[in-house]
Parts: structure tokens; sequence; C-alpha cells
């Protein structure tokens, strides 16, 4: 141990200043640097640290840092072995200060590779150093570097966000800062998804997640107060919106004024099925039931959206067309065209035309005001059939709108018995059924 913090001692010293005197790659006496950048790497290979250090020190102190970017990284190596065994608070201080040194060093040299040296040294920094700020400073500036290239290690932003709810904790960050950083590593992380989608960089974007909702930041209060002007000065950028949007989702501040803002600039950007039915379900919250049916059936008519989900949609559409709308001809049409988009939805939509047809207010005589729960039934029939899971609910219905058959003397005294056809007329649909009569 006392030899190897001798050469602590001489890389504090040498490591900014290796480069001084350097002449070609391999520096003013590269056969002497070639000589030891090979004897250190046999022990290295071995994993005998005890007897590699003091070669790659040799190698290190001959060679200029432009001659192997392995004597770089491998020096972090040994400088980590080293770490971990140290017990003195302050020679280790010393340790860590050069190995980030020697991280520097190979950013300075070998710039194509920055986005790796700034994520090796920020995840020896939150391995190594007690200083938060540093450390989340260091990791976002390696996640900002990867903004165009490949992450690392995923687990970079896990740890910058932990950093980040620390220090807010701590007093040493403000609220508006956690909530840009989050901004920042989720807009970075999402973009390098585009490019290469891997399962391990999902993961990490949902513990980022978790961790900034746990932070005490994402509140709906500081979210509204820290993001009201800046999407006023940002509503056209795509990126911004959709991430407040998922942000006060997240945080169950979708009954803010600008949650909706935010979808409504989200669907004049880049319009698609999702945002007009988020749309949709905003404006039936508040009441507004013709634009609440427009934009469910705009979110139908978008190119994004597919058959199963389009059947979703028109069996939604008719429930709304039925309950807000007393629009009943429309209604049971859009519950039709479920069933022609997705027969599964049969047993539902069924269910849905029933009630309607039981609900109608018929003119006429009493069996034409009667004849429309004949018409109901047979629905309810059909929806049994159709789906074994609506079957309960169906017979209570059944056996309720039975009740309301005509009696066999009523129908008899127009010329009706049971089991003839019957045509019904009501509120502008038209259906053929069966006649049927109750005995009491």
């Amino acid at each position: 141990m006392r030899k190897f913090r001798l050469l602590l001692t001489f890389l504090l010293t040498f490591t900014l200043a290796s480069s001084a005197f350097a002449q070609g790659k391999y520096g003013k006496d590269s056969a002497e640097c070639v000589k030891y950048l090979s004897f250190y790497k046999d022990y290295f290979k071995q994993n005998n640290m005890e007897e590699a250090s003091p070669l790659w020190r040799e190698a290190f102190r001959l060679c200029p840092p432009q001659a192997s970017q392995n004597m770089i990284i491998d020096g972090q190596k040994i400088m980590k072995y080293w770490i971990d065994r140290e017990s003195d608070a302050n020679v280790k201080k010393s340790m860590i200060d050069t190995l980030m040194n020697l991280h520097d060093l190979r950013t300075q040299y070998y710039p194509s590779y920055k986005h790796y040296s700034l994520a090796n040294k920020a995840l020896d920094l939150y391995k190594y150093s007690s200083d938060d700020k540093m450390t989340f400073d260091v990791i976002m500036e390696a996640i900002e570097a990867c903004r165009t290239k490949t992450l690392p290690s995923s687990s970079l932003l896990v740890l910058c966000m932990d950093k980040a709810s620390k220090l807010y904790n701590a007093g040493e960050m403000t609220a508006e800062e956690v909530m840009s950083a989050y901004e920042n590593i989720m807009t970075i992380a999402s973009g390098i998804y585009e490019r290469k989608p891997t399962a391990a960089l999902e993961s990490a974007m949902a513990d980022v997640e978790q961790v900034f909702a746990t932070s005490g930041v994402a509140n709906c209060e500081n979210i509204v107060a820290l993001f009201t002007p800046k999407f006023a000065a940002d509503s056209t950028n795509k990126d911004f919106v959709s991430g407040l949007i998922k942000l006060m989702t997240d945080a169950n501040c979708t009954d803010e004024a600008l949650f909706q803002r935010a979808v409504e600039a989200l669907h004049s950007l880049d319009p698609s099925s999702a945002t007009a039915y988020a749309l949709y379900r905003l404006n039936a919250s508040n009441g507004n039931h013709k634009e609440a049916v427009a934009l469910l059936e705009d979110a139908i008519s978008q190119e994004d959206s597919d058959a199963m989900k389009d059947a979703d949609y028109y069996l939604e559409l008719a429930t709304y067309n039925f309950k807000y709308m007393s629009n009943n001809a429309k209604a049971i049409a859009d519950a039709k065209e479920a069933i022609n988009l997705n027969p599964a939805l049969k047993g539902k939509a069924y269910l849905l035309i029933a009630t309607i047809w039981a609900s109608m207010d018929c003119p006429g005589n009493d069996i034409e005001q009667r004849a429309r729960f004949w018409v109901a039934v047979d629905y309810l029939y059909r929806a049994k059939a159709a789906d074994a899971s609506v079957s309960e609910e169906a017979n209570q219905h059944i056996a309720n709108y039975s009740k309301y058959f005509p009696l066999t003397e009523d129908a008899f005294m127009y010329d009706l018995s049971d089991g003839a056809s019957y045509t019904v007329n009501c509120g502008g649909l038209r259906e053929t059924t069966t006649v049927r009569t109750n005995n009491e």
C-alpha cells in the first residue's frame, strides 16, 4: 500500500502535465513507452493489480495520453482497486481526485468517447463521492452528452433523479430546478429510446418517474406554477408539451386548466386518436357534450386508430349519444357499427340497444306503446347468446321488461296473438319483433 501511495503522489503532480514533453504518439522515449505498456498489461490481464500498478505507473510516466486510450482506462481500474482497499479518509479522497483526473484526461484526448468518459466518471462519483451537487452536475453533463448517442448505462437516469431528489429535500435545489432536471432527463431518454428502444431503458425511465413522484416536488400546485409560463412561451414545442401532459397525468393533475390547454396544443401540433380521445374526456367531464361527441368522432377518424380501438370508441359514442344527447337513432347506429368492427362487443352493444329501446317513449295505442319492450327483450336474448358474461344482467332486464308486455286479452282486441310477427315504429326507428303477452 505504501508503494501505491507513492504512485498516487506521482499521479497527482503528473496527470495534467504529462503531455508537455510528448513527442509523437509514443512520446520522447517511444521504445520505453511501448515496453512498459506491454509489461503492465501482462499482469493486468491476470487481474494482478499489485504487480501491474508500478509498471503501469512507468507506462503512464513515459507515454503521452494519446499513446493509448486503454492505458487511461486501465489506470482507472487500477485506481479503483486501491480506493476500495484504502482506509485512510484523506488518502482515499486524493485517490478519488486522481481517478477523476484520469476520466478528464480521457475526455480531453479522446473526445469521440466523451459520452463514455463522462458516464463512467458520473458512475464513479456516485459510488465514491459524498458531494451530491457535484455528482448531480456530472451525471447531468453525462446524460446531455448522450443526447444524440448511445447511453452507456440506463442507471444514469435514475441516479441523476435520485441526487436531484436528495438535493431538494436537503434544501440545496429548488422545486423548479428539480422539475427542470426531470423534464430534461425524460426528454433526452425519450429521444434515445426512439432511436434504440431497450427494456433496460424503458425500465429506467419508469424508475425516474417513480423517484420524481416520491420526491415531494411533483404536486399540482408546483407544476402549474412552474410550467404555466413555460407553456405560454413554448406551446408549439411538441416534445415539451408531450412531457408536460405526461407529468401532469402522472401527478393526477388532469383537472387543471393547464392540462386541457396542453392536450389541445398537442392535438393541434400532432393530432392523433389519443389526443382527440383525451380532449373528449375533458370536455365530457366539463359537460360540453356537443364538443365531446365531435372529439370522439374525431378520434375514430384518425389514421392511427385501428378497427379494435374504433369499435371501443363507437360503443362509448353510442352510450354518450344515448345518455347525454338524447339521440337514440344515432346511439343504436353507433352500437351496431361497434359490432361490425369487433363482434366480441356484441354482448355489451346488444345490452345497450335493449336499454335504449326500453327507455323510448312511443306514441299510439297500448300495444304501440308497449311493443318496444318486445324489441328490448329480443336484444337481451341476443346479448346472452353472444356473451355469457352479460347473462345475469340480461336476465334481470328480461324479467323486468317482460312485466310490461300487454295482457293477452288486450292484444286480442288488436287481433294479435303470441308468436305473431309485429313491426315496431318508434322515434324514427323500425324493428320487426314477435308478439308476447302476459296472462295475468
